[in-house]
Formats: C-alpha cells, structure tokens, sequence
C-alpha cells in the first residue's frame, strides 16, 4: 500500500484551486486507505510522537501502520 504524501500548507496558504485539489486527494485517500499522510500541517514532530506513544498505551491497542522515523 502507498499512501500519497499530501501538503497540508496548500490548504493553508493556497489558493482556491490548490485546497480544492487538497480536498480532493485528502478525500482519495481517506476513502481508499482509510488514513493519510499529512506533511505541512504545523504540529510539530515532538508533538506527534507523543501522540503515538500515547496512543500504543490504549487498551485494546489500536493497530497503526509502522511509522517512519522523522
């Protein structure tokens, strides 16, 4: 499975066109793969991996594809 790597600033910063095509690759991809890849969305790294360590505590655990080291 490859996950396409969507550029969340477009969405931000972009135009009308650029967050239209935004929305429609994020829509693809939630409705092919169920999940997406966001780059460029303003959290930062740290933040995100406390979140999956937080997450990997959860009873049941919840599966996640591997996550790439950042």
């Amino acid at each position: 499975m490859s996950l396409p790597r969507l550029d969340f600033s477009l969405f931000l910063n972009g135009d009308e066109s650029e967050r239209q095509k935004l929305a429609s690759e994020l829509f693809a991809s939630l409705s092919q793969h169920g999940f997406v890849r966001l780059v460029n969305h303003g959290i930062i790294d740290s933040e995100v991996n406390r979140l999956f360590q937080w997450v990997s505590l959860c009873s049941p655990p919840i599966l996640f594809a591997s996550w790439p080291q950042l």
